[in-house]
């Protein structure tokens, strides 16, 4: 008898321990089952994170957020990693539910809705352009520029072929590791952050 009173009240503290470590918005979704996008300043901290390890392993910059508008080419990305190699910006997207890809614009499925948004690696290609065009007006040419998407939450389910160019958080790491982003291509780090900052 004492036994199932204990296991009873345990129960309840532990149900108490949830109820108070979640807000309500939060607490209706971990009981609905209800799926939901993550912040962005939540979708980029992981890899933010794993970019300024590897930044700082490198003596590369780190530059947050990238906001560029230059004669007509947007750039609105989470952070870049400036280096020797070049430039990397990364756009983190943080959607939940089921992602499809689509030829033009993507699908997310999520708690019984559907929502359309822009194909990511045609945001990232347009991302690089404005960056290279950032980068040229600022008399630094032949920088090799580049963008690509990561998508940041873990109960995310996509739908989209490997060689789309997407990554997820784990993928993002492996990326990093990649021999290019240790290459010397006699980038001047300092200007180029400081040009890409300008913006």
């Amino acid at each position: 008898m004492i036994e199932i009173i204990l296991t009873v009240i345990v129960i309840a503290i532990i149900f108490f321990v949830i109820a108070f470590s979640f807000k309500g918005d939060e607490m209706r979704a971990l009981f609905s089952g209800k799926q939901k996008d993550m912040p962005q300043e939540k979708a980029a901290s992981k890899p933010m994170l794993a970019a300024k390890n590897f930044a700082a392993m490198q003596q590369y910059k780190i530059v947050a957020p990238i906001h560029i508008a230059m004669n007509g080419k947007f750039a609105d990305d989470d952070f870049a990693i400036v280096g020797a190699f070049g430039v990397l910006c990364v756009r983190c997207i943080g959607l939940g539910g089921e992602i499809y890809a689509g030829d033009g614009d993507w699908l997310q499925v999520m708690n019984e809705q559907r929502k359309e948004f822009k194909n990511p690696i045609e945001a990232c290609a347009a991302d690089t352009r404005a960056v290279r065009e950032a980068l040229f007006a600022s008399k630094l040419k032949s920088i090799p520029v580049e963008t690509v998407c990561v998508f940041t939450n873990p109960k995310a389910q996509l739908a989209v072929p490997r060689n789309a160019g997407h990554y997820t958080t784990k993928t993002f790491k492996k990326l990093l590791a990649k021999e290019k982003y240790l290459a010397d291509k006699k980038v001047d780090i300092e200007k180029v952050a400081e040009a890409i900052k300008a913006q």
